[in-house]
């Protein structure tokens, strides 16, 4: 990045002139610019509904005023999909035939006025499939009236004609998904639970090819989704979900994520500055990767790009610490030692000897307060002189990195409450450095389970930020979506999953960028004195951008690998990942 241009005015303080040369994710943490604002804010369901009922409030919009509004919004968008879906077929939009399969509630009317606005743009072969009209609620039967008028065409659910509505879904070209919206509560029940299954069954649940099924589109959400869903709950099984923005934050469940398929904002119903006030959650940018690293230093020596210690590999992991080291290398770090179980010294050096010092792990060798970083787990093993040389990198004061069998072995100290290594990192102001906890599904439950309150919670965002809380770490929940959140918050959902990625060592190689990049942040705020002037609450968010810019890095080097030589092994990603970070850290070097 420039220096900017002009002498520095007489009076300004040493760590102001250094300001102009951090990045502008790290300007932001000076100047009061909300970073929040860039990114699309992610509501609960419960919360998305606050702020309808708010929105009515202070617009005095009638519940019907603000239905029309969204549909319209709704309609530019499906328009869009279906002028493509048609001229992939050879016809013309309005020829397309087009179903709605509604419930009673709000999604319904918004179905009901978005089938209206495709009337009256000339789209002919229109229908829904629905209820008894006079079950229907309030605004829905008003736009059910609406499209009798404008001839839609309608046939009421009945469940000794699911044979027969079957075979008319299957001749749809495009069928709209409107049977539940935000308020569903627990597992889909009854006739909404028959109508979901049904279309799950005319589209074969997405597994075949678009072009010999019918296109399903949610309108919100996928039916059936929820807060508190879970993997068995029935839901429906979309190829695009049309989420009237804000975002809602179930739709980037892992687990649910496959149920959504394309999701596509609507804006212009809620004011962008109420979603941001009401969210916990937001959908990282991956456009921020440059400014999430940590600036280039030309003049810096090894040691001034940050030390790096791995406590990883036994007998049966040897891989993991390997691949561990290529991603911390691939990182930029300048120095990195792997300590490892002396019968391993001769492999290791031999084969990780070109990117890292390989030393046999012994308390004289090992001194945790000469590094800036620990990265601790990546095939380590649970040994009981494992979990005693973790307290031991526990009880220091230096950043800690951990993943995989050193999360186990974190969780199990942390069911002991009394134990004061965990003690030390866990409550506040006892330790400055920052802890970074890497856990895939299984670890996250064995750390909520230490966790007040946690069973009752499905929402990432949640389970993340009680973990957070807990242990004052930044911690992300690595699966199909990554949820990453530090202490107070907020939660940052990458949502950019390759299944290239989904190959053992692929974590191990982001718990060795994750930590290679904290380690060039911390050593560059020691060269640049900045350290003392910020103090631990600024090296957790230093902990909180490595660790996005690793997922991020991580996340666009699995798709560009994917989609340029198909599948592809752990060192594949660590060669990408270097090449990425070194390309869009070159905007932050000094020159």
């Amino acid at each position: 990045m420039l220096r900017t241009r002009g002498r520095r005015p007489r009076g300004k303080a040493r760590d102001q002139k250094s300001i102009c040369r951090l990045p502008p994710v790290e300007f932001c943490r000076y100047s009061g610019i909300k970073e929040e604002m860039r990114m699309k804010p992610l509501l609960s369901m419960k919360s998305a509904q606050d702020l309808d009922r708010e929105l009515q409030a202070a617009y005095h919009f009638a519940q019907d005023g603000l239905m029309e509004i969204a549909s319209l919004r709704l309609w530019e968008q499906i328009k869009k999909v279906l002028e493509t879906h048609a001229e992939k077929r050879g016809i013309k939009a309005q020829q397309l035939s087009v179903a709605a399969i509604c419930g009673k509630g709000d999604n319904a009317g918004d179905a009901l006025a978005v089938l209206r606005h495709a009337r009256m743009e000339g789209y002919e072969k229109l229908h829904a499939v629905l209820p008894p009209s006079e079950t229907l609620k309030e605004n829905a039967r008003l736009n059910y009236e609406r499209g009798l008028q404008a001839g839609i065409r309608y046939q009421y659910w009945a469940q000794d004609r699911l044979d027969s509505l079957a075979d008319f879904l299957k001749s749809m070209d495009v069928i709209i998904d409107a049977v539940l919206g935000t308020g569903v509560r627990g597992p889909a029940e009854g006739q909404a639970a028959e109508m979901i299954g049904l279309l799950n069954t005319v589209s074969a649940n997405g597994y075949l090819p678009a072009a010999m099924r019918p296109l399903v589109l949610s309108i919100d959400i996928p039916s059936g989704l929820g807060d508190m869903w879970k993997a068995d709950y029935p839901c429906v099984r979309a190829d695009m979900t049309f989420c009237i923005f804000p975002l809602k934050e179930a739709l980037f469940m892992p687990d649910a994520r496959r149920y959504a398929g394309t999701v596509i904002p609507i804006h212009g119903v809620f004011p962008k500055e109420d979603s941001v006030k009401k969210a916990r959650a937001f959908i990282e940018d991956t456009d921020q990767l440059a400014s999430l690293l940590p600036p280039v230093m030309p003049w810096a020596h090894k040691m001034q790009r940050g030390r790096v210690a791995i406590l990883a590999g036994s007998m049966n992991g040897a891989g993991a610490a390997l691949h561990c080291v290529r991603g911390a290398a691939a990182a930029g770090a300048g120095y990195i030692a792997l300590f490892c179980d002396s019968e391993l010294f001769s492999p290791f050096l031999s084969a990780a000897g070109d990117r890292a010092i390989v030393r046999p792990y012994s308390e004289e060798n090992f001194k945790p307060e000469e590094w800036d970083v620990v990265i601790a787990g990546p095939g380590w093993g649970r040994t009981q002189e494992r979990k005693m040389q973790l307290e031991r990198v526990l009880a220091s004061d230096v950043a800690l990195v951990l993943d995989a069998d050193g999360l186990r072995l974190f969780a199990n100290l942390a069911e002991s409450r009394m134990n004061p290594s965990v003690r030390n990192r866990s409550e506040s102001g006892s330790s400055s450095a920052p802890l970074v906890l890497l856990p895939h599904p299984g670890e996250m439950k064995d750390l909520l389970k230490v966790v007040a309150g946690s069973s009752g919670m499905s929402l990432p965002a949640d389970q993340v930020l009680s973990v957070s809380s807990q242990f004052g770490a930044v911690v992300a929940l690595r699966a199909v979506t990554t949820h990453i959140a530090k202490p107070g918050g907020p939660c940052i959902v990458h949502d950019g999953f390759s299944p290239g990625l989904g190959i053992a060592g692929s974590g191990d190689v982001l718990a060795g960028i994750a930590g290679g990049l904290l380690a060039r942040w911390i050593a560059f705020r020691r060269v640049e004195h900045l350290a003392n002037a910020t103090g631990g609450e600024v090296l957790v968010q230093d902990a909180f951008h490595a660790v996005r810019a690793g997922v991020l890095a991580h996340s666009q080097a699995g798709r560009m690998l994917f989609h340029e030589r198909g599948w592809f092994s752990p060192a594949d990603i660590a060669d990408s990942c270097s090449r990425l970070l070194s390309q869009n850290g070159a905007g932050n070097a000094e020159i």
